[in-house]
């Protein structure tokens, strides 16, 4: 289930971390990885520029993870994490900002809908849990 961004992106560390969830698949006619979450208007949003093979290393165990798989995230560390984006430098050009994975020694870039998840700025870490099915 999505979760509605919301403006409580707490600094404090005590607190809970705020989860959201989406749901990527790969688009056969766009040749992407995408995904949709009515709860931002975001339609096959695309994940690119480094980002697609962060989504192929970290699914490649999952069965048919084209059909879509759940990626939760948070600005806070939290259970069964399996990724931890470091905020690296700006896309001056297109917006958004790229993030290093050392489990990958890999960029992604994550454009500038990540603000729609992040509402108080684009976080310096994000941690990422995979899972298969949707």
């Amino acid at each position: 289930m999505n979760q509605t961004p919301t403006n409580n992106d707490s600094t404090d560390n005590n607190e809970a971390p705020h989860i959201r969830t989406i749901h990527p698949y790969y688009d056969d006619w766009l040749q992407a990885w995408v995904f949709d979450d009515p709860s931002t208007g975001l339609v096959k949003e695309g994940l690119v520029d480094g980002t697609d093979l962060l989504i192929e290393r970290a699914t490649a165990d999952f069965p048919n993870p084209r059909a879509g798989f759940r990626a939760d995230f948070s600005d806070r560390p939290f259970a069964d994490q399996h990724l931890h984006l470091v905020r690296r430098e700006p896309n001056e050009l297109a917006g958004g900002y790229y993030y290093y994975s050392p489990e990958f020694d890999q960029l992604g870039w994550l454009c500038p809908a990540l603000f729609l998840y992040f509402t108080e700025g684009a976080p310096e870490e994000i941690f990422v849990r995979v899972s298969p099915g949707r």
